[in-house]
């Protein structure tokens, strides 16, 4: 019983496969282009928002079926006052080669965020090993100090993550 307590406890904190990346500590640093490689957005720029971290790719269906949720979630939070941070936002990552299917699904599931990057390196992308990617959808939640808030969330436990830290 004691054991299957404390399995179920890793699995509702979320905790990331990854030795890098830990609850409470700060996540490796992202710079990469955007779809039309004309702007380079860098994870770090964005501290003192909070920060979903996306990793998806138009080909995954469980991903195309997760946006309209996510993107619920982005358009309710994103301009709220918080505790601590200035507000939130999402940094998706995609696993694509192809840029124009990553376009085309940017523009069909209404991801409005600014910030996709991708390196169409997909499975071989040294950051989806260094974040311990093995599968998509996965994302992580950062606080404004770039720190491990939760590992892959569900959508309720990222509402109540935003909830909680929203002002009063």
């Amino acid at each position: 019983m004691k054991h299957s307590i404390w399995v179920l406890a890793f699995l509702v904190m979320g905790f990331a496969q990854s030795g890098n990346i830990q609850i409470g500590k700060k996540v490796p640093s992202i710079s990469l282009k955007n779809p039309d490689r004309d702007t380079t957005y860098h994870l770090d720029s964005l501290n003192g928002k909070i920060v979903l971290i996306d990793f998806w790719a138009s080909w995954c269906v469980p991903c195309r079926e997760s946006n309209p949720e996510l993107v619920k979630v982005y358009q309710k939070f994103k301009d709220l006052k918080y505790k601590t941070a200035n507000g939130f936002t999402i940094y998706s990552f995609s696993l694509d080669k192809d840029i124009n299917s990553w376009k085309k699904a940017i523009e069909e599931d209404k991801l409005t965020w600014p910030y996709h990057v991708g390196d169409q390196r997909e499975w071989r992308s040294p950051i989806v090993k260094q974040y311990g990617v093995d599968g998509i959808p996965s994302s992580f939640l950062i606080d404004e100090k770039g720190k491990l808030v939760i590992a892959n969330p569900t959508m309720g436990q990222l509402k109540y993550e935003l909830s909680k830290r929203k002002q009063k």
